[in-house]
């Protein structure tokens, strides 16, 4: 590992651990969030300057992956603070650290592997992950057009119709492209650690949290047994 290498971990670290210092000092739960969207931006950024991988394949999921942490950084800080206990962001923060390699990886394999060529799965890749980005776009702005003159609102038009969580789909919609991307490069198999991970996150961590602040609004409950949780699907019938 030369010098530049070590800089870079040191970066990473020093950032993770000044992050999760100041959201343990600020008690903002945003900032938990912002720790491992910036931490799998930064992998990405010093493996590819590491590597000197500037071919179409690292460069192109360099810009996808710059797209993805820039529209989340800005959803995140526009939302209200989100107080938390030192107990939760200690357990927050716990999660979060480990999350942030977990889906590193795919971005590690993308900017740091050689292969000739933009190929196939490349193609697939990409395709995939705007489809996935423009969901969560489309899922945002319908929630916020929803909310903007009732804010205790449910949004239930749209594609929160079919899903209670589309913006969470969409999410992992474009991290599963990035992984279709990795497969393309030698070892790329372990980028599918990506969705993976996403999706335990989502279904045992996110989704459960976000429905215990929703269960105080009264529409909530006949929301939540006509409508999918996480996956795109047809209501149900509610007598």
């Amino acid at each position: 590992m030369n010098t530049f290498m070590l800089t870079g971990a040191a970066v990473i670290g020093f950032y993770t651990l000044g992050m999760a210092l100041l959201a343990l000092f600020t008690r903002d739960g945003r900032i938990a969030h912002a720790l491992w969207i910036g931490g799998v931006w930064l992998i990405g950024i010093f493996t590819l300057v590491w590597s000197h991988m500037f071919l179409t394949r690292p460069m192109i999921g360099m810009i996808l992956i710059s797209l993805w942490a820039l529209r989340l950084l800005i959803h995140w800080f526009r939302m209200p603070r989100i107080e938390q206990s030192t107990g939760q962001q200690v357990q927050n923060i716990a999660l979060k650290i480990p999350f942030m390699i977990l889906m590193g990886t795919p971005v590690y394999l993308i900017t740091r592997m050689c292969s000739p060529g933009f190929g196939v799965l490349d193609s697939i890749g990409s395709v995939v992950w705007s489809l996935g980005f423009l969901i969560e776009v489309i899922s945002d702005w319908q929630r916020n057009r929803a909310t903007r003159t009732a804010p205790d609102a449910v949004c239930t038009q749209g594609l929160w119709r079919f899903s209670r969580h589309p913006n969470y789909f969409g999410e992992l919609v474009l991290w599963s492209g990035i992984s279709i991307m990795a497969l393309s490069v030698p070892h790329g198999i372990y980028g599918l650690i990506a969705p993976v991970a996403l999706t335990a996150w989502l279904l045992l961590v996110a989704i459960p949290q976000n429905e215990q602040m929703m269960a105080s609004k009264p529409e909530y409950a006949a929301y939540q047994q006509r409508t999918s949780a996480l996956f795109p699907w047809k209501p149900k019938k509610v007598s």
